[in-house]
Protein backbone atom coordinates (compact mmCIF):
# COMPACT_ATOMS: atom_id res chain seq x y z
CA UNK A 1 0.00 0.00 0.00
CA UNK A 2 2.96 2.18 1.00
CA UNK A 3 4.30 2.16 -2.63
CA UNK A 4 0.99 3.05 -4.28
CA UNK A 5 0.49 5.46 -2.07
CA UNK A 6 3.92 7.21 -3.65
CA UNK A 7 2.83 6.59 -6.91
CA UNK A 8 -0.16 8.32 -6.23
CA UNK A 9 1.14 10.79 -4.82
CA UNK A 10 3.91 11.90 -7.04
CA UNK A 11 1.39 12.48 -10.08
CA UNK A 12 -0.85 14.76 -8.36
CA UNK A 13 1.99 16.58 -7.43
CA UNK A 14 3.28 17.17 -10.79
CA UNK A 15 -0.61 18.30 -12.20
CA UNK A 16 -1.05 20.14 -9.00
CA UNK A 17 1.77 22.25 -9.98
CA UNK A 18 1.07 22.33 -13.49
CA UNK A 19 -2.50 23.22 -12.59
CA UNK A 20 -0.73 26.04 -10.21
CA UNK A 21 1.47 27.24 -13.43
CA UNK A 22 -1.62 27.92 -15.22
CA UNK A 23 -3.30 29.94 -12.94
CA UNK A 24 -0.07 31.77 -12.43
CA UNK A 25 -0.59 33.11 -16.45
CA UNK A 26 -2.94 36.07 -15.90
CA UNK A 27 -2.90 36.82 -19.53
CA UNK A 28 -4.40 33.95 -20.58
CA UNK A 29 -7.87 34.20 -21.43
CA UNK A 30 -10.51 32.63 -23.96
CA UNK A 31 -11.14 29.12 -25.16
CA UNK A 32 -7.58 28.19 -25.32
CA UNK A 33 -7.02 28.34 -21.27
CA UNK A 34 -10.37 26.82 -20.84
CA UNK A 35 -9.81 23.83 -23.10
CA UNK A 36 -6.45 23.12 -21.36
CA UNK A 37 -7.75 23.60 -17.82
CA UNK A 38 -10.36 20.93 -18.45
CA UNK A 39 -7.66 18.54 -20.10
CA UNK A 40 -5.55 18.49 -16.86
CA UNK A 41 -8.81 18.17 -14.34
CA UNK A 42 -9.55 14.88 -16.45
CA UNK A 43 -5.90 13.60 -15.94
CA UNK A 44 -5.97 13.94 -12.52
CA UNK A 45 -8.72 12.10 -12.00
CA UNK A 46 -7.78 9.45 -14.38
CA UNK A 47 -4.34 9.29 -12.39
CA UNK A 48 -6.14 8.93 -9.27
CA UNK A 49 -8.55 6.16 -10.33
CA UNK A 50 -5.77 4.08 -11.63
CA UNK A 51 -2.14 4.91 -9.88
CA UNK A 52 -0.51 2.01 -11.10
CA UNK A 53 -0.23 2.89 -14.96
CA UNK A 54 3.05 4.46 -14.70
CA UNK A 55 2.41 4.76 -18.69
CA UNK A 56 -0.56 7.05 -18.02
CA UNK A 57 1.97 9.29 -15.71
CA UNK A 58 4.28 10.11 -18.12
CA UNK A 59 1.66 10.71 -20.84
CA UNK A 60 -0.15 13.23 -18.29
CA UNK A 61 3.26 14.86 -17.92
CA UNK A 62 4.05 15.47 -21.28
CA UNK A 63 0.38 16.59 -21.99
CA UNK A 64 0.97 19.26 -19.29
CA UNK A 65 3.96 20.79 -20.67
CA UNK A 66 2.74 20.41 -24.30
CA UNK A 67 -0.57 22.54 -23.03
CA UNK A 68 1.46 24.90 -21.18
CA UNK A 69 3.74 25.91 -23.81
CA UNK A 70 1.11 26.20 -26.19
CA UNK A 71 -1.45 28.22 -24.12
CA UNK A 72 1.11 30.44 -22.54
CA UNK A 73 2.34 31.31 -26.33
CA UNK A 74 -1.46 32.24 -27.24
CA UNK A 75 -2.12 33.71 -24.47
CA UNK A 76 0.86 35.74 -25.39
CA UNK A 77 -0.44 36.54 -28.90
CA UNK A 78 -3.64 37.36 -27.99
CA UNK A 79 -2.79 40.04 -24.83
CA UNK A 80 -0.37 41.66 -27.64
CA UNK A 81 -3.08 41.85 -29.99
CA UNK A 82 -5.59 43.17 -27.21
CA UNK A 83 -2.97 45.90 -27.14
CA UNK A 84 -2.62 46.91 -30.46
CA UNK A 85 -6.62 47.40 -30.66
CA UNK A 86 -6.34 49.56 -27.59
CA UNK A 87 -3.79 51.47 -28.60
CA UNK A 88 -0.84 50.90 -26.00
CA UNK A 89 1.26 49.26 -28.35
CA UNK A 90 1.98 50.63 -31.82
CA UNK A 91 2.19 48.61 -34.60
CA UNK A 92 5.79 47.63 -36.40
CA UNK A 93 6.32 47.69 -39.43
CA UNK A 94 8.25 45.24 -41.32
CA UNK A 95 11.21 45.93 -43.33
CA UNK A 96 11.27 44.84 -46.92
CA UNK A 97 13.05 42.05 -47.74
CA UNK A 98 16.24 42.64 -49.86
CA UNK A 99 16.02 38.73 -51.40
CA UNK A 100 12.38 38.77 -52.25
CA UNK A 101 8.97 40.85 -51.11
CA UNK A 102 8.37 42.66 -48.06
CA UNK A 103 7.77 40.26 -44.68
CA UNK A 104 4.36 41.12 -44.05
CA UNK A 105 2.48 39.89 -40.35
CA UNK A 106 -1.29 39.26 -41.13
CA UNK A 107 -2.13 39.23 -37.24
CA UNK A 108 -1.25 42.97 -36.65
CA UNK A 109 -3.94 45.09 -37.52
CA UNK A 110 -3.15 47.53 -40.64
CA UNK A 111 -4.84 51.02 -40.43
CA UNK A 112 -3.70 52.53 -43.74
CA UNK A 113 -0.82 54.70 -42.53
CA UNK A 114 2.74 53.74 -42.76
CA UNK A 115 5.23 55.66 -40.24
CA UNK A 116 8.24 57.70 -42.33
CA UNK A 117 11.10 55.56 -42.93
CA UNK A 118 14.41 57.29 -42.50
CA UNK A 119 16.93 57.58 -44.60
CA UNK A 120 20.51 55.68 -43.54
CA UNK A 121 23.19 58.72 -42.77
CA UNK A 122 25.73 56.83 -45.06
CA UNK A 123 23.12 56.83 -48.46
CA UNK A 124 22.72 59.66 -50.35
CA UNK A 125 18.99 60.05 -51.05
CA UNK A 126 18.08 59.48 -54.26
CA UNK A 127 16.75 62.07 -56.42
CA UNK A 128 12.94 62.11 -57.40
CA UNK A 129 11.95 61.06 -60.94
CA UNK A 130 11.65 64.96 -63.86
CA UNK A 131 8.42 65.72 -64.65
CA UNK A 132 6.20 65.39 -61.68
CA UNK A 133 5.42 68.62 -60.23
CA UNK A 134 5.28 72.09 -62.17
CA UNK A 135 7.58 74.44 -60.20
CA UNK A 136 7.53 77.11 -62.66
CA UNK A 137 5.40 78.37 -65.72
CA UNK A 138 4.39 81.80 -67.68
CA UNK A 139 4.73 83.12 -71.38
CA UNK A 140 7.10 84.66 -73.38
CA UNK A 141 5.77 87.94 -75.26
CA UNK A 142 7.53 90.27 -77.72
CA UNK A 143 6.29 93.96 -77.73
CA UNK A 144 6.96 96.18 -80.40
CA UNK A 145 7.53 95.86 -84.14
CA UNK A 146 8.58 92.79 -84.93
CA UNK A 147 11.53 92.28 -87.40
CA UNK A 148 10.85 91.27 -90.98
CA UNK A 149 10.35 87.48 -91.49
CA UNK A 150 12.92 86.33 -94.04
CA UNK A 151 12.11 83.60 -96.56
CA UNK A 152 14.41 81.38 -98.53
CA UNK A 153 14.35 79.94 -102.05
CA UNK A 154 14.28 76.40 -101.93
CA UNK A 155 13.44 75.91 -105.51
CA UNK A 156 16.94 75.37 -106.45
CA UNK A 157 16.74 71.50 -105.32
CA UNK A 158 14.37 69.53 -107.85
CA UNK A 159 12.97 67.51 -104.80
CA UNK A 160 11.95 70.43 -102.91
CA UNK A 161 10.04 72.47 -105.75
CA UNK A 162 6.82 71.75 -103.60
CA UNK A 163 7.96 74.10 -101.45
CA UNK A 164 8.56 77.37 -102.90
CA UNK A 165 10.21 79.22 -99.94
CA UNK A 166 11.16 77.97 -96.48
CA UNK A 167 11.24 80.69 -93.43
CA UNK A 168 13.66 82.22 -91.34
CA UNK A 169 12.61 81.09 -87.59
CA UNK A 170 14.88 83.32 -86.28
CA UNK A 171 12.38 85.37 -84.97
CA UNK A 172 8.41 83.54 -84.69
CA UNK A 173 5.79 85.78 -83.16
CA UNK A 174 2.74 84.41 -82.45
CA UNK A 175 -0.66 86.53 -83.53
CA UNK A 176 -1.46 86.97 -79.58
CA UNK A 177 2.33 88.20 -79.17
CA UNK A 178 4.14 85.48 -78.09
CA UNK A 179 7.33 84.33 -78.68
CA UNK A 180 8.47 80.74 -79.51
CA UNK A 181 11.96 79.41 -79.52
CA UNK A 182 13.27 81.17 -76.27
CA UNK A 183 15.05 79.06 -73.67
CA UNK A 184 13.76 79.24 -69.84
CA UNK A 185 16.01 78.15 -67.41
CA UNK A 186 17.31 78.37 -63.88
CA UNK A 187 20.61 80.46 -63.82
CA UNK A 188 21.62 80.52 -60.30
CA UNK A 189 20.84 79.44 -56.98
CA UNK A 190 20.92 75.79 -57.14
CA UNK A 191 22.96 73.66 -54.27
CA UNK A 192 26.92 73.59 -55.55
CA UNK A 193 27.89 70.12 -56.63
CA UNK A 194 24.08 68.71 -56.58
CA UNK A 195 23.88 65.69 -58.41
CA UNK A 196 21.02 65.21 -60.95
CA UNK A 197 19.53 62.48 -62.99
CA UNK A 198 20.07 62.52 -66.59
CA UNK A 199 16.36 62.45 -68.47
CA UNK A 200 16.10 59.15 -70.14
CA UNK A 201 14.56 60.49 -73.46
CA UNK A 202 16.83 61.84 -76.22
CA UNK A 203 16.62 65.48 -77.66
CA UNK A 204 15.62 65.13 -81.01
CA UNK A 205 16.58 67.29 -83.94
CA UNK A 206 15.04 66.72 -87.72
CA UNK A 207 15.60 68.21 -90.80
CA UNK A 208 12.38 68.17 -92.96
CA UNK A 209 11.37 70.56 -95.38
CA UNK A 210 14.60 71.45 -95.46
CA UNK A 211 14.57 73.12 -92.15
CA UNK A 212 15.78 71.91 -88.03
CA UNK A 213 13.35 70.99 -86.47
CA UNK A 214 12.91 72.24 -83.88
CA UNK A 215 14.78 75.59 -84.63
CA UNK A 216 16.00 75.69 -81.04
CA UNK A 217 16.62 72.17 -78.29
CA UNK A 218 17.87 72.09 -75.11
CA UNK A 219 19.79 69.47 -73.63
CA UNK A 220 21.62 68.44 -70.26
CA UNK A 221 25.06 66.86 -70.23
CA UNK A 222 24.96 63.33 -71.07
CA UNK A 223 21.81 63.38 -72.59
CA UNK A 224 21.38 61.24 -75.72
CA UNK A 225 20.95 64.05 -79.10
CA UNK A 226 19.66 62.04 -81.90
CA UNK A 227 20.11 64.24 -85.62
CA UNK A 228 17.57 62.78 -88.07
CA UNK A 229 17.02 63.17 -92.17
CA UNK A 230 13.48 63.12 -92.92
CA UNK A 231 14.11 64.56 -96.43
CA UNK A 232 14.62 62.38 -99.43
CA UNK A 233 18.01 64.41 -99.81
CA UNK A 234 21.31 64.93 -98.79
CA UNK A 235 22.23 67.01 -95.79
CA UNK A 236 24.85 67.74 -93.53
CA UNK A 237 25.08 68.56 -89.90
CA UNK A 238 27.92 71.26 -88.93
CA UNK A 239 28.72 72.63 -85.62
CA UNK A 240 29.30 76.48 -85.58
CA UNK A 241 31.70 78.40 -83.12
CA UNK A 242 34.10 74.79 -82.66
CA UNK A 243 36.00 76.81 -79.86
CA UNK A 244 32.97 76.90 -77.51
CA UNK A 245 31.55 73.18 -79.19
CA UNK A 246 32.71 70.16 -79.74
CA UNK A 247 33.36 70.24 -83.68
CA UNK A 248 31.52 67.92 -85.61
CA UNK A 249 30.78 67.90 -89.68
CA UNK A 250 29.04 64.72 -91.37
CA UNK A 251 27.17 64.14 -94.05
CA UNK A 252 23.52 62.76 -93.66
CA UNK A 253 21.95 60.96 -96.05
CA UNK A 254 18.18 60.62 -97.03
CA UNK A 255 16.28 59.06 -94.14
CA UNK A 256 19.61 58.57 -92.27
CA UNK A 257 20.11 59.21 -88.65
CA UNK A 258 23.30 60.12 -86.18
CA UNK A 259 23.20 59.71 -82.56
CA UNK A 260 25.80 62.88 -81.55
CA UNK A 261 28.39 61.99 -78.60
CA UNK A 262 26.46 63.08 -75.38
CA UNK A 263 28.06 66.96 -74.22
CA UNK A 264 30.01 67.09 -71.26
CA UNK A 265 30.23 70.74 -70.46
CA UNK A 266 27.80 74.02 -70.64
CA UNK A 267 27.62 75.18 -74.31
CA UNK A 268 25.40 77.00 -76.67
CA UNK A 269 26.33 76.44 -80.48
CA UNK A 270 25.11 77.01 -83.58
CA UNK A 271 24.07 73.82 -86.26
CA UNK A 272 23.78 74.33 -89.92
CA UNK A 273 23.79 72.44 -93.09
CA UNK A 274 26.95 73.56 -95.56
CA UNK A 275 24.49 71.97 -98.71
CA UNK A 276 21.68 74.56 -97.92
CA UNK A 277 22.72 77.49 -95.38
CA UNK A 278 19.32 78.75 -94.56
CA UNK A 279 19.09 75.57 -92.74
CA UNK A 280 20.38 76.34 -88.99
CA UNK A 281 19.47 75.83 -85.58
CA UNK A 282 20.61 76.24 -81.64
CA UNK A 283 21.60 73.35 -79.18
CA UNK A 284 21.91 75.03 -75.48
CA UNK A 285 23.53 72.58 -73.09
CA UNK A 286 22.96 72.62 -69.44
CA UNK A 287 24.33 71.03 -65.98
CA UNK A 288 21.07 70.53 -64.42
CA UNK A 289 17.36 69.09 -65.85
CA UNK A 290 15.57 72.83 -64.95
CA UNK A 291 14.87 74.10 -68.41
CA UNK A 292 12.72 74.47 -71.21
CA UNK A 293 11.84 75.94 -74.40
CA UNK A 294 8.92 77.68 -75.36
CA UNK A 295 6.45 75.77 -76.80
CA UNK A 296 4.45 76.60 -80.01
CA UNK A 297 2.20 78.92 -77.96
CA UNK A 298 4.28 80.70 -76.03
CA UNK A 299 4.89 79.00 -73.08
CA UNK A 300 6.98 76.95 -70.75
CA UNK A 301 7.43 75.30 -67.64
CA UNK A 302 10.22 74.22 -65.41
CA UNK A 303 9.57 71.03 -63.31
CA UNK A 304 10.60 69.31 -59.65
CA UNK A 305 12.43 72.30 -58.57
CA UNK A 306 13.57 72.54 -54.97
CA UNK A 307 12.20 75.12 -52.40
CA UNK A 308 14.67 77.95 -52.32
CA UNK A 309 15.22 81.33 -54.06
CA UNK A 310 16.79 81.17 -57.97
CA UNK A 311 17.34 83.37 -60.96
CA UNK A 312 15.60 82.40 -63.79
CA UNK A 313 16.85 83.11 -67.12
CA UNK A 314 15.28 84.11 -70.59
CA UNK A 315 17.51 83.09 -73.77
CA UNK A 316 16.74 84.15 -77.21
CA UNK A 317 19.25 84.26 -80.46
CA UNK A 318 18.25 87.64 -81.74
CA UNK A 319 16.89 89.91 -78.67
CA UNK A 320 19.32 88.42 -76.36
CA UNK A 321 18.74 87.60 -72.55
CA UNK A 322 16.27 88.75 -69.60
CA UNK A 323 16.39 87.53 -65.66
CA UNK A 324 14.30 87.21 -62.98
CA UNK A 325 14.42 86.05 -59.62
CA UNK A 326 12.20 83.79 -57.93
CA UNK A 327 11.09 81.94 -54.52
CA UNK A 328 10.06 78.59 -54.71
CA UNK A 329 8.28 77.38 -51.91
CA UNK A 330 6.67 74.07 -53.10
CA UNK A 331 3.39 75.13 -52.63
CA UNK A 332 1.43 76.48 -55.88
CA UNK A 333 3.81 76.94 -59.53
CA UNK A 334 5.23 80.42 -59.83
CA UNK A 335 4.32 82.27 -62.40
CA UNK A 336 6.24 84.34 -64.38
CA UNK A 337 6.29 86.44 -67.80
CA UNK A 338 9.29 87.78 -69.45
CA UNK A 339 8.54 90.41 -72.04
CA UNK A 340 11.37 91.28 -75.11
CA UNK A 341 11.23 94.53 -77.25
CA UNK A 342 13.27 95.16 -80.11
CA UNK A 343 17.26 95.32 -80.16
CA UNK A 344 18.26 99.41 -80.40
Amino acid sequence: MGDTSDETQEPRDIVDRAIDALRAQTIIEGPPARLSAATVELLRRQETRQPRFGILRIAAVVLIALCLAGVITLGVRHAHLQALQSGQLAPVVPASNPKGPAIVNSDVPHHGVEPPVEPRPDVRPVVATLGSAISVTGHVYFHGDPPAQYRHPSSADASMAEHDQVHDESVVINDDGTLQNVVVSISSGLKSGEPFPVPPDAVVLNQKNCMFQPHVVAAMTGQEVIVRNLDPMLHSVHSMDAEEAPAFNFAQPADGQRVLTPFQTVKTFKVKCDIHPWMTAWVRVFNHPYFDVTHDDGTFSIKDLPAGTYTVKAWHEVFGVQEKQIAVTGGEPVVIDFTFEPRQ
